[in-house]
């Protein structure tokens, strides 16, 4: 029987249990050009309407890579910017 306090090995077994359901283990950026973020910023102009920026940045240098504004990003846009930043990243 486990003591009220007593924590020795719950945590961990859930810890494991997380990981088994497909959860996502991020990768700790060891070079430039080794892990990629991406993040949609989205806000209003002053006149109300939407707009969203697609940034993409290396983890380890933390260089912006790409930023990308518009009113709709479509899945479509996305890919391809995220492409023409691989390209432009293997180009230089």
């Amino acid at each position: 029987m486990e003591a009220a306090g007593d924590r020795s090995g719950g945590e961990t077994e859930k810890k494991k249990e997380a990981v088994a359901k497909g959860s996502t283990i991020r990768l700790r950026p060891e070079h430039k050009d080794h892990v990629w973020s991406y993040d949609i910023v989205e806000d209003k102009t002053y006149d109300g309407k939407k707009f969203r920026i697609l940034n993409i940045i290396d983890e380890y240098t933390r260089e912006c890579l790409l930023s990308f504004a518009s009113r709709r990003i479509t899945s479509t846009e996305s890919s391809g910017a995220s492409d023409r930043s691989i390209l432009q990243k293997r180009t230089s």
